[in-house]
């Protein structure tokens, strides 16, 4: 599905694929949540902890040292531009020479913008979020890396990242914790997490993919995969080696989602 306002953008919205595929489906609460895939949810046991550690040629550390920004999550951040919080959505500048508005890229809360007439349409960062963060009341879109916070006490393992009140969010997340969508968040894309890799501190000790609150939205979505892969420079390590699918574990992430 083509998240709305994108036009012609992706003129094929690619296979019909499912919207979650989980080795254990019974590790997922979609309450009142809405999602759309062909089927919504599919199980698929050939997911094991290692499946989230290689990335085709990437390894899963080699991913997160190409992030664009890293935020260090010690305590949850509402990033909805209250209350002294950072608000997320596009991010310009001023260029002298042209004196044209430009896409700030330099902001690590500038996760480009759903308006193809903006400078950050075409702008997708690698956001490594290290800890626990909830994004409130705008858009983003952007390669999201969830991993653990060094700085709490050891034996921490995995992080957490949620889509709250009425984010829209188109894109791809992956790493290691735990994610929620709810409170009318709406959600284009794909999610790769290893939900294994988590204490039980995290989501609030629910399961390990919680839909609930308000209706959210989840949408397999191709246009919004191939879009977020391209522009964060990862298409070459997305493309599949062999002609015949492999098994799960020992494909690339690109090859899952495409």
């Amino acid at each position: 599905m083509v998240p709305p306002g994108w036009g012609d953008v992706c003129p094929n919205p690619g296979v019909a694929k499912p919207g979650i595929i989980m080795a254990d489906t019974t590790r997922i609460d979609v309450d009142n949540g809405t999602v759309v895939g062909d089927p919504p949810l599919a199980q698929d046991t050939s997911l094991v902890d290692s499946s989230f550690d290689q990335f085709g040629e990437l390894s899963f550390e080699q991913i997160k040292a190409m992030a664009d920004h890293v935020i260090d999550a010690e305590r949850e951040i509402l990033a909805d531009g209250r209350d002294g919080h950072p608000g997320i959505g596009p991010k310009h500048i001023l260029d002298p020479n042209t004196n044209q508005w430009v896409c700030d890229t330099s902001d690590p809360y500038n996760w480009g913008s759903d308006d193809p007439n903006d400078p950050c349409f075409g702008y997708y960062p690698i956001i490594l979020i290290k800890g626990e963060m909830e994004v409130h009341y705008g858009y983003g879109q952007a390669v999201i890396v969830i991993d653990w916070d060094d700085s709490k006490p050891a034996g921490s393992k995995g992080g957490e990242f949620e889509l709250e009140t009425d984010f829209r969010f188109n894109g791809l997340i992956l790493g290691k914790g735990c994610v929620e969508i709810q409170k009318g968040a709406l959600f284009h894309g794909a999610v790769f997490v290893d939900a294994n890799y988590r204490n039980e501190d995290l989501c609030g000790g629910d399961l390990d993919y919680d839909m609930n609150t308000n209706k959210p939205e989840v949408y397999w979505s191709q246009c919004a995969v191939d879009r977020a892969i391209e522009a964060a420079g990862l298409a070459q390590y997305a493309e599949s080696e062999t002609e015949s699918p492999r098994p799960l574990p020992s494909r690339a992430f690109g090859e899952v989602l495409e």
